[in-house]
């Protein structure tokens, strides 16, 4: 979810591109009022179920700006504020994220998009999600086919430093179709990044079941 803060209006606004922000389209009415109906009608189920919901939120401008005003939103839903600190579900940032000296300031049941070149400490390693980098750093890969020997080692080396953190690792950027996606999740990168996810998810009900392996490090799309 792509926002903008207004800091006059203290309101978030969803949107890829400044100039197409529409003041209809704020974060509360896309998506905060239908999670919290979401969250009120279903929350006797969401203790048994394997992958909870989860908002990813890509901040556009600073975080220093931005994410005051999403607390005090947050404020006025207390069901999801409940889910989070309960750990039912999560809220993962991203885009203009704090340095990660300042996480311990924030709020504990709030995630972080981590980053390959940082290093974090124990602590800090805690707070971040899963960890992000640009395709275009590993490979120039377009889909089709699969990628060079000498990008396919970068890609998975990519994969395995995340790994070895003890997280997943998520390519923006990167090729969106279905020979990519099969790519992605044959070579264990469980996170997909894509624009169309109604196509990825009828894809992935029709084709991966046959050699998917489900693991407690699998995340199912969703």
């Amino acid at each position: 979810i792509d926002l903008f803060v207004d800091v006059q209006l203290k309101t978030l606004f969803v949107a890829h591109e400044y100039d197409e922000i529409n003041a209809s389209k704020t974060f509360e009415s896309l998506y905060l009022i239908p999670f919290e109906s979401y969250l009120s009608q279903s929350i006797s189920n969401l203790n048994t179920q394997k992958q909870l919901p989860s908002l990813m939120i890509d901040f556009k401008t600073p975080w220093n700006q931005s994410l005051p005003v999403l607390l005090k939103t947050l404020e006025k839903y207390p069901e999801l504020q409940t889910a989070l600190k309960e750990k039912r579900t999560k809220l993962i940032i991203s885009g203009s994220i704090p340095p990660p000296e300042n996480f311990a300031e924030i709020p504990k049941w709030i995630m972080f998009d981590g980053r390959l070149n940082l290093d974090y400490s124990t602590d800090q390693l805690k707070r971040i999600y899963f960890i992000s980098s640009s395709f275009s750093d590993f490979s120039k890969w377009n889909g089709k086919g699969r990628p060079i020997a000498a990008e396919e080692i970068k890609i998975l080396g990519a994969r395995d430093k995340a790994n070895s953190l003890g997280k997943n690792i998520r390519f923006w950027g990167a090729p969106d179709s279905p020979t990519a996606w099969s790519y992605f999740l044959k070579n264990e990168i469980q996170i997909v990044n894509t624009d169309h996810p109604q196509k990825l998810r009828i894809w992935h009900e029709q084709y991966s079941h046959s050699w998917v392996k489900e693991t407690n490090n699998v995340l199912p799309i969703k």
